[in-house]
C-alpha cells in the first residue's frame, strides 16, 4: 500500500518502509497525485482529510524572484540584441526593451 505524509510532503510505501510518520493516510491515488507534483502542482488535505492535488500559491517572495530571473533571461537576450542592433537590426531589441519594461512593471505592482 501507498501512503502520504502531510507533514513530511512525502510519499511511503508499507513493502519499502518499516516504519512511517504518524499522520501518514493511505491513497487510493497515488499515480495521480505523483503525476500532478510533477506538474507543479502541491498536494494538500481536501475537507474529509483526503490528499487533492491543487494549484502551488507561490508566495510574493517567489514571485519577485520569478520576475527578476525573467528579466535576466531577457537582459542576457537584449546583449545579443545589441550587438545585433550596432549592425543595423533593431527589431529584437525594441522588442525585449518593451518586454523588460512590462515585467518590471509587473514586479512593481506585487
Amino acid at each position: 500500500m501507498k501512503f502520504y505524509s502531510i507533514k513530511e510532503k512525502g510519499f511511503y510505501d508499507d513493502g519499502i518502509h518499516t516504519s512511517m510518520p504518524e499522520d501518514v493516510i493511505e491513497l487510493d491515488n497515488y499515480d495521480e497525485l505523483l503525476e500532478g507534483l510533477s506538474s507543479g502542482l502541491e498536494i494538500t488535505l481536501d475537507s474529509k482529510g483526503k490528499p487533492v492535488l491543487t494549484e502551488r500559491v507561490l508566495s510574493l517572495e517567489e514571485k519577485r524572484d520569478n520576475i527578476l530571473g525573467e528579466i535576466l533571461m531577457i537582459e542576457v537576450n537584449q546583449q545579443r540584441a545589441l550587438r545585433e542592433a550596432a549592425l543595423g537590426d533593431t527589431t529584437k531589441l525594441e522588442a525585449i526593451e518593451q518586454e523588460i519594461a512590462s515585467l518590471r512593471e509587473e514586479m512593481n505592482e506585487l
